[in-house]
Formats: structure tokens, C-alpha cells, sequence
């Protein structure tokens, strides 16, 4: 009789849970590491290469020395490291383990919740806590912290804190040395694997102020806990809350304490630019209802598309559930007991990441919001299943005679719909987590074709590639140039060939899609280097561009003047857009294009390495405060035929769109767009541009007077560094002797003068998420200085730089009265060391 009852009670939910788990997130043990974990990989194993004082340092300082956030997470150091003395770099046990904690978090949520409703019926405590573990297990959101090895750190920590907060339950005011240091010692491992875990005691007063029957005997709790006697129960509550939280209070202050020592700083979280944006745009995050919307329909938009049957389904899911919910208030009234237990420990999961609120379309940033997600399912299971009373003692609901008989058909058609909800969500995280196993295999095959190149190159030859993937369908593939070298070297592969590949990923953070235009043109001269590449998505595999011109480079083109369109070479409307066209003597006039008017101009034969950027001058009368301008192109057919007509389906579809749309000056009466096409890899991989497409923003009336294609050389100057080549990703070394920086701006027209901007430590102008934020970009301004005369050489002085970090220069030409006189340049990235002469 004992063991089926503990089958029942533990077992069973435990089979039930891993089931679920392994049918939502099965297929990530066949992917492969993402992003951050090949950098954790590779930093483990010079751990194991015998370089022990990186382990040491993870103790006494920041998490890996990451220059980019300041972190405390030993514990998830050191569960690497097992992964790692065990599996190597087979990837399959990392998401073994992964999973095993995925799987034993949930175990540990049904665990609490049985503690927490022990005073309730058997069958009603399972089903609650069954349910809400199953709906926390199968979240949808769960999908970046499976699917991502270093994601582990949510799950791990989740699972350490709820096994702290169910051995306080159990141990509650009894003294019991076994149940305290098993709560500390998990209390102290959820916070050095992440700092989510410092809501804990706040979670566990709430706890023991709104379900003091879970911490104490029944009996007892029914005598001390009255209603007849209000002041004297809030006493004895708030007296039950300090004998039993006290432990936990105490480790928190000795946590920031140690946080403090070893940091610098009680808070942390992200830094340099990253942070600064998180922090600058926080407002908008908070007040944006779409992210709730995500949480309430966690459907990647790119797996399930604009409107699907998994949204209707949920919608009637939630219709039903909350019809039940009315009905279950009518008869029985509101759970405010449960409802302010879950507000509390909601808001101890929101608060430390006040920074990193949001979601995106394709669920990006999921994994911050992981926390939430235990409260989050133990909402609607609440809402339906617990007791209402004024808690003056503990009363099940279906032990009431008559409402309890009344409650019964909702309690058991709650038990059904919120078991559908479950059945749902494992199919909705299965196909959510679908990007994350095509990304392993981006990866895998990333790593497998850049050894292969790697290998076919000399020691003292290079190659350069573009296209390597930041991010497919909201899940993240390669994250900078730094991971993807981590690919050609140990312990990856046997030997560091990543020198021999040269690639222009962001740094640290960035937009994938920009390169750095100027070394862009100055790696393709080099006369070490064997070829550019371009990796394919579709084929998996590494692309020789074969019809790169490069003649183009010697000097400056002339600008391009672009045929307005004309009957002859017009297409348009090709989105769905209005307007009436006619060409005048002044250019083409639109009207009534209230919706936009689009166009594209062709066929025409453009070197791509030969112009940079597209300028527009028109004049428009404005509908809307929107003020946008893309840009799309197409190149020459990769089969070296010649391209049929575009289509204007095809054109929206298949062609790029730059996400950079704002323009860089606002049209007033006469405006002039500028849009940099080069700083786009895309722009150089389809060989010749065959046709160019302008979409223009919604407005009454435009009058298109001119559009022309423009090298860079006549719009932003030149910078170098004398006598030193940078690394493979375009990072220059600097130590105390400084470097020399030359700066030329001849070629500009109408060039007095030269500002030169730098950075604050770990700033990086692209960060800047818009065309006008980054021509702007005063937020990551350090200091500034200006050169006069349209070049010179600089000599860069360590005391420029407060500290050790990266730091980034730029250049803008100037005119005679202190206007700008073209556009900035790419900016140029410095990596300061201190401690180097």
C-alpha cells in the first residue's frame, strides 16, 4: 500500500514530467553548441590544459573575465567542467545534462507545491501540482534555455532554488540541522550560478505569511493562526516568517557582501554599450503590450507565421479556462491567498531583469523571462484549484459538502482543458525549438567547412569569408568573430588556424548583417590572401566569390547617375502601394501615395566594390510622422546566366532589405537620403547589381529628382593605423606606447577639417540600432578631438583610455564653418591593455 502510494504521489509525476520534457525538447539532443558555448568550451578546456588560475578567477572575480557584464556564476563554471572531463566536446552530453535539469526543476516545482497544499486533499494537491509542473515543464519559452548549453544557467539555478525553498518548507519553524544546511547549501548554489536567485527569501516570508499551514502542523496552525484574533495573526505570522526565513536573509547580505568584494558592484548585469542600450530604451520595453501578448502566445512568428491553428487553439483554450475561472469565483469566490503568493513571486523574478524585459517576434531573449515562468504556471492551477477561505484554517475545497459538490464537474473539466493546455504546449515547444536544432546544424557544419578551408590555406595565407549566421529564425547561431574562431582551435581542433581566416563579424555585440566596409576593400588587397568566401545558408557550405572585380579599388568611381524611371525600365507598384506616376522635366512626380511608392530601376550593371552608398534627392510633402526610405538589390543569377525580369513579387521576397530605414537627414521640404549599401555583406556576394529598388516612405505627394550611387571615398574619410596589422576580426592591440592613427579625407568634397570620435570602454558604435543612432551616437562618446586639414597622423596616447576594454574611432569630414560634410566613417576598433608596455 505504501509503495503505490508513493508510486502515486512521486513516481508517477516524475515519469509524467520526463516524458513531457524529452516530446517538447528531445530533438535538441541531436543539435549541437550555439553561440557563448563554443567560447565556454574553449575556456574550460585551458582549464584542463593545466591554466588553473582561470578557474581561481572565477571564484575571486568576474564569470570568465567577460568584458561585457559583470556576473558572479562559479557553480556554472564548475558544471561545465563536468560536462566537459566527461563528454569532451560531444555535445549531445551537455544537452543530456540540459534536459536531465529541465526535467528535475519541474520535479522540484511539484515538490513545493505538494509541500505547500499538504492540507489539501491528496487527489486535489497531485493535480494541482502535477498541472502546474507539467505547464512550467513544457513551456514554449523554454526553448533558448534548452537548446542554448550556456542557457543552462536559468534551469540550473531554478533548480537549486526551488530545491532550497522546498527543504525551508519542510523544515519550516522545527529544528531540523539535515533539511537547513540542505537549503542553504542550495540557497548558495542557485546564487553562484545566477543572481535570479536573491528573490528566494522574499519568496519564502511570502510563503510563510500567506501559508503558514505548510510550515507548521495542521492543529497548531488552526489554534495560532485565527481569524478571530487578526493582530495577534499577522503577529504570529510575521513571527513565523523571521524563525524561518532569518537563514536566508543572513546568506543574501553575505552574498552582495561577497558580490561586492570580488565585483565591485552590488548589482551587475550587462555593460559598455549593451547595457547602455537596455537601460536607454527600458521605458519603451516596459509599455510595449506585445511582449505580453508572446507570453500569453509563445509562437515563434517565423516558425507559425502571422495567424495559425496553434493560435486559435490557444484562444479557445483560454476562452474555456476562463469561463471555468468565472464560474469557479461564482460558486466559491476569489483565491486572494494564492493570487498574492504568486504577485510576490512574480515580481521577485521581474525585478532583476528590469534591464532585459522584452521578447521579440521569433521569442528572442526567451531565456530571461524563465523565472517568471514557474509563477506564470501555477496561475491558472491556482485560479481553479485552491481554497477559498479566510485561512483560519486550512479547508479543502472538495471536503466542502456543498460547494465542494457544486465545484466538483468544474474542478474535473479544469483538470481536462488545463491537461490539453499541457499536450498543446509540448507540440507548440516542439516546433518552437525547431530553429534552435537547425542553428546546431549550422553550426556544425560552420565548424566542419571552416577547418576544411582553414586546411586547404598555407600557414601564411588567408581567407576571408562573410555571411557567417548571427541569428536564424530568432535562435542564435555564431555571435562574433571571436566564437566563430573558437571553431579553429583547440579544443575543436587540433591546432589555432584561426588566424588564417579573416572575418567581419560585430566583436563582442552587433548587427550581423553590417561589415566593416573600408577593411573590407583593404583585406582584398592583400596579396597573402587566397579568396573571399561567402557561407550558404541553404547548401551548408563555404561559396567562392569568383566574380568580385576588384579593379574598382585602385581608385575612386565617379559617381553613378541612375536613370529615373521611365515606361522602358519601370515596375511598379511592387508592394501593394499606390500612387500616380508622371514623369516631368524636374524628375518623376507621385501622388495620392499615402501607403508608399516603391520602384525599381533597371537592368543596370554596378560593380558593387566600386560604389558604397545610394543617394536620393527629392521632395516630399508628408502624410505621416513616419519618415523611412529602404533600399533593395539584386545581383547576378548564381548559375552565371542572365536574370529574368523581376517580378515584383519576387523583389519583396527574395531581395534584402537593409534594417537601417531612417534616413539620415529629415525632409523638411528638400530631402536628401543616404543609405550606406556597402556596409551590408549582401551587397558584395551576388556579383554584378542587376537592379535597385526604392521604396520611399508614405507621404501626399514626392517629386524623385535625382538618384545616384557614390563611392565612399567622396563621403567619409580614411582610417589606419601606421605600421601594424590588425587580428583576423579587425581589432588593433594597444599597450602603454599608444599607437599612430591616420586619418585622410582628400577625396571629400568640401573637407576643412576632421572630428575624430572615440568610444567609451566596451562601447561599439554599431550597437546603435538606427541609421540616425548611429550617425549620432553620442551615448558612447568618450571624448572627442579634431585634425585640421583633410588628413594627418595622430599619435593615440594610452592615457586617452580610462581602462583596459575595447574601445572604437571614428571620422567625420567637416567643412569650413564645423558642418558635417559627409558621413561617419566605420569605426575602428582598439583592444587597450593596461598591463602591456
Amino acid at each position: 500500500m505504501k509503495s503505490s502510494k508513493q508510486f502515486f504521489t512521486v513516481l508517477m509525476p516524475l515519469l509524467i514530467i520526463a516524458v513531457i520534457v524529452l516530446a517538447a525538447f528531445g530533438r535538441t539532443l541531436g543539435s549541437y553548441f550555439l553561440e557563448d558555448d563554443f567560447g565556454e568550451i574553449h575556456y574550460v578546456s585551458q582549464i584542463f590544459a593545466g591554466n588553473w588560475q582561470q578557474l581561481v578567477s572565477n571564484f575571486t572575480g568576474n564569470y570568465m573575465q567577460l568584458p561585457t557584464i559583470k556576473a558572479y556564476r562559479p557553480v556554472l563554471l564548475l558544471s561545465i567542467m563536468s560536462d566537459y572531463a566527461l563528454w569532451g566536446t560531444n555535445a549531445c552530453g551537455y544537452f543530456i545534462t540540459n534536459i536531465i535539469f529541465a526535467i528535475a526543476a519541474a520535479v522540484m516545482l511539484y515538490m513545493v507545491l505538494r509541500q505547500l497544499t499538504k492540507s489539501w486533499s491528496l487527489t486535489r494537491s497531485i493535480t494541482f501540482s502535477l498541472l502546474s509542473a507539467a505547464l512550467f515543464a513544457t513551456s514554449p519559452l523554454h526553448c533558448e534555455s534548452v537548446s542554448l548549453m550556456v542557457g543552462r544557467v536559468d534551469i540550473i539555478c531554478s533548480f537549486f532554488f526551488l530545491l532550497a525553498l522546498w527543504a525551508f518548507i519542510c523544515k519550516g519553524s522545527r529544528a531540523n540541522l539535515k533539511l537547513l544546511l540542505l537549503g542553504l547549501a542550495s540557497f548558495w548554489a542557485a546564487l553562484l550560478t545566477k543572481e535570479m536567485a536573491i528573490g528566494l527569501p522574499v519568496v519564502l516570508t511570502a510563503i510563510c505569511f500567506f501559508c503558514p499551514e505548510s510550515l507548521t502542523k495542521q492543529a497548531q496552525a488552526i489554534e495560532v493562526f485565527s481569524e478571530e484574533k487578526k493582530t495577534e495573526n499577522i503577529y504570529n505570522r510575521l513571527k513565523l516568517s523571521l524563525l524561518v526565513t532569518y537563514p536566508t536573509w543572513i546568506s543574501l547580505l553575505l552574498y552582495f557582501a561577497l558580490r561586492r568584494l570580488v565585483l565591485g558592484t552590488f548589482t551587475g548585469g550587462y555593460i559598455g554599450s549593451v547595457g547602455a542600450q537596455q537601460v536607454k530604451h527600458i521605458f519603451e520595453k516596459w509599455t510595449d503590450p506585445d511582449t505580453i501578448t508572446r507570453i500569453i502566445f509563445p509562437l515563434n512568428q517565423a516558425v507559425f507565421g502571422d495567424h495559425c491553428i496553434y493560435h486559435s487553439l490557444l484562444s479557445l483554450i483560454y476562452f474555456v479556462l476562463l469561463v471555468l475561472i468565472i464560474l469557479r469565483i461564482i460558486v466559491l469566490g476569489i483565491p486572494r491567498v494564492w493570487l498574492a503568493l504568486l504577485a510576490v513571486w512574480g515580481i521577485t523574478a521581474l525585478l532583476p531583469i528590469y534591464q532585459l524585459w522584452g521578447l521579440g517576434y521569433n521569442l528572442e531573449g526567451a531565456r530571461f523571462l524563465f523565472f517568471l515562468t514557474i509563477p506564470l504556471a501555477a496561475l491558472l492551477p491556482a485560479l481553479l484549484f485552491a481554497p477559498v477561505t479566510g485561512e483560519s484554517r486550512p479547508v479543502d475545497v472538495f471536503a466542502a459538502a456543498q460547494k465542494g459538490q457544486r465545484q466538483l464537474p468544474i474542478a474535473i473539466t479544469a483538470t481536462m482543458v488545463l491537461s490539453l493546455l499541457v499536450i498543446l504546449q509540448v507540440k507548440v515547444a516542439a516546433k518552437n525549438n525547431i530553429p534552435w536544432v537547425h542553428a546546431g546544424k549550422q553550426t556544425s557544419a560552420l565548424l566542419r567547412e571552416g577547418q576544411k578551408l582553414a586546411q586547404r590555406l598555407g600557414p601564411r595565407q588567408k581567407a576571408i569569408v562573410l555571411g557567417i549566421p548571427g541569428q536564424i529564425d530568432g535562435a542564435h547561431v555564431i555571435y562574433n568573430g571571436l566564437t566563430f574562431n573558437f571553431l579553429l582551435a583547440p579544443p575543436f581542433y587540433r591546432e589555432d588556424m584561426a588566424d588564417r581566416i579573416i572575418t567581419f563579424s560585430p566583436i563582442l555585440f552587433g548587427n550581423a548583417d553590417l561589415i566593416n566596409t573600408q577593411r573590407f576593400k583593404q583585406e582584398l588587397l592583400r596579396t597573402d590572401l587566397l579568396g573571399c568566401y561567402v557561407w550558404r545558408q541553404d547548401k551548408l557550405t563555404f561559396e567562392q566569390m569568383e566574380n568580385l572585380r576588384k579593379a574598382p579599388l585602385a581608385e575612386a568611381a565617379a559617381p553613378f547617375i541612375i536613370p529615373l524611371p521611365q515606361q522602358k525600365n519601370i515596375l511598379f507598384p511592387f508592394n501593394q502601394q499606390s500612387g500616380l506616376w508622371e514623369a516631368t522635366k524636374d524628375g518623376v512626380s507621385i501622388a495620392q501615395c499615402e501607403k508608399g511608392a516603391g520602384f525599381v530601376v533597371g537592368p543596370i550593371d554596378i560593380n558593387p566594390l566600386a560604389y558604397d552608398f545610394i543617394d536620393i534627392t527629392a521632395t516630399i510633402k508628408p502624410s505621416v510622422t513616419s519618415r523611412q526610405i529602404t533600399a533593395f538589390w539584386q545581383g547576378t543569377c548564381t548559375d552565371d546566366k542572365q536574370c529574368p525580369e523581376i517580378k515584383a513579387e519576387a523583389l519583396e521576397q527574395s531581395q534584402i532589405q537593409p534594417p537601417f530605414k531612417e534616413m539620415y537627414r529629415s525632409p523638411i521640404k528638400q530631402c536628401h537620403y543616404r543609405i550606406a549599401l556597402s556596409r551590408y555583406w549582401r551587397w558584395f556576394t551576388e556579383g554584378a547589381i542587376k537592379r535597385l529598388g526604392i521604396e520611399m516612405p508614405p507621404a501626399e505627394s514626392i517629386i524623385i529628382r535625382n538618384i545616384s550611387l557614390w563611392s565612399d571615398a567622396h563621403i567619409v574619410p580614411r582610417l589606419a593605423v601606421v605600421a601594424q596589422q590588425s587580428d583576423n576580426t579587425g581589432v588593433y592591440s594597444m599597450g602603454q606606447k599608444g599607437l599612430v592613427l591616420q586619418v585622410d579625407a582628400n577625396q571629400v568634397d568640401n573637407c576643412a577639417m576632421i572630428k575624430l570620435q572615440f568610444s567609451k570602454p566596451n562601447y561599439f558604435f554599431d550597437n546603435f540600432t538606427t541609421a540616425h543612432q548611429y550617425a549620432i551616437g553620442q551615448d558612447a562618446v568618450l571624448t572627442s578631438m579634431i585634425v585640421h586639414g583633410c588628413s594627418g597622423k595622430n599619435i593615440i596616447s594610452s592615457q586617452l583610455f580610462p581602462a583596459s576594454a575595447y574601445y572604437q574611432v571614428r571620422a567625420i569630414a567637416l567643412n569650413k564653418d564645423g558642418a558635417s560634410a559627409g558621413e561617419w566613417s566605420d569605426p575602428l576598433t582598439i583592444n587597450f591593455d593596461a598591463a602591456r608596455p
